[in-house]
């Protein structure tokens, strides 16, 4: 990774401007969401810097915390990405589904286009193709729609840390209002309340619940094995209060 001084970095973000500035000018039905998406990407692989120009307005970004309580009502989500940096990488898949009273009731489910390649390791894990979401809506579009769906719901997620990382990542990239959510891990849920198994992935919980039908891996079914988990856990710690 590159540090730059003051006047290098200011430099780079003049050459930025400039080259956006043409890019407005072939391309002028393109939203400033993906001019900053290709620049900064451009840039982050040519050097290894991200680049925030200082017109960018500086926000806190959004914190998540648990809820006093495991509710019976819920949305869980899950996202597939092209990699593990949230700065870098890109959303490609957004899957939730909210529970009423542990009943799935309604679904959120998009391919994203990243604006950029999917790499092949992601394709063979995840089964999309560059192809599948070419013509998909960029992340800039998707987001708000997704934060109306999760309202004030509490969420769950598989490792939900990953999750939440690149949601509030993506959020203070679209300069979307940052926002306080309660969120409940059911990994470590499971590590509290479930002993014997070999490891806390979604696929070996899948085994567990019998659930070999559903796809690994892929948004919507991972949310399908998540809720089927949190709902083993909550069930074993009512039993572990009445004990």
């Amino acid at each position: 990774m590159i540090n730059l001084l003051n006047e290098d970095l200011e430099n780079v973000q003049a050459e930025i401007r400039a080259v956006k500035k043409q890019l407005r000018e072939l391309y002028p039905h393109m939203s400033n969401f993906e001019f900053d998406q290709i620049v900064n990407n451009f840039v982050y692989e040519k050097i290894g810097i991200n680049i925030k120009l200082p017109s960018d307005p500086i926000m806190q970004p959004s914190t998540y915390s648990k809820p006093t309580h495991l509710p019976k009502d819920f949305i869980v989500f899950d996202l597939e990405t092209t990699g593990f940096q949230a700065r870098r990488d890109q959303i490609i898949q957004i899957g939730a589904i909210r529970y009423v009273n542990f009943v799935p009731t309604v679904q959120f489910n998009t391919l994203i286009n990243p604006m950029r390649p999917i790499p092949e390791r992601i394709t063979q894990l995840t089964s999309i193709q560059n192809e599948d979401v070419w013509d998909m809506p960029t992340i800039d579009s998707v987001l708000p729609e997704f934060l109306t769906f999760v309202g004030d719901a509490t969420l769950l997620a598989h490792n939900a840390s990953f999750d939440m990382k690149f949601l509030i990542e993506k959020m203070d990239q679209c300069q979307l209002a940052p926002q306080q959510f309660h969120v409940i891990d059911t990994m470590a849920l499971a590590k509290k309340y479930i002993k014997n198994v070999p490891n806390y992935k979604l696929p070996t919980f899948k085994q567990f619940f019998n659930m070999q039908h559903v796809a690994s891996h892929e948004a919507l079914a991972d949310c399908e094995v998540t809720g089927k988990l949190y709902e083993y856990c909550y069930r074993e710690a009512l039993l572990r209060q009445q004990t």
